[in-house]
């Protein structure tokens, strides 16, 4: 019976000494632009996640030497390891910058338009219009029949 509270004690004590490992680190996300709302906040080592408030705060439990990944779509991402100095920090602040996403040359016509409608209708290519007889239907050969017929 000692044996088994033996073991007991030990075991409590030593899951007490793991949870006394683990903090609430708070901080703020501050970007050239004020838009900080709705960063994801994520602990990849424990598999859990916050999303910043309107003002870029945010609150998470951390332990040293798990890693902090912060994103959002409008921003580069970010991965930080908790040491003890950012711990210590009682205004944490973690800075990003604008994620900027360059696009290729978009192409609206293929026909330069000068403005001046007589001479921009001679510049744009027409095709040709679409038929029966373009399409090679047999009817549209023979007349179609009228009223006086």
């Amino acid at each position: 019976m000692i044996k088994h509270l033996l073991i007991f004690i030990l075991l409590f004590v030593n899951f007490t000494c793991i949870a006394q490992n683990s903090f609430e680190l708070s901080g703020r996300v501050i970007a050239q632009t004020r838009d900080t709302l709705e960063v994801s906040v994520l602990n990849l080592s424990r598999e859990t996640g916050v999303v910043t408030n309107e003002k870029g705060d945010f609150k998470i439990d951390v332990s040293i030497g798990e890693n902090l990944y912060f994103s959002s779509i409008q921003f580069e991402p970010l991965e930080v390891e908790v040491t003890s100095t950012i711990l210590e920090d009682p205004n944490y602040m973690v800075f990003l910058f604008p994620k900027i996403n360059e696009l290729q040359e978009v192409l609206l016509s293929s026909v330069d338009l000068i403005g001046i409608e007589e001479a921009d209708i001679k510049n744009i290519p027409l095709q040709p219009y679409l038929s029966a007889g373009n399409l090679a239907f047999p009817q549209a050969k023979n007349s179609l029949p009228t009223l006086y017929d």
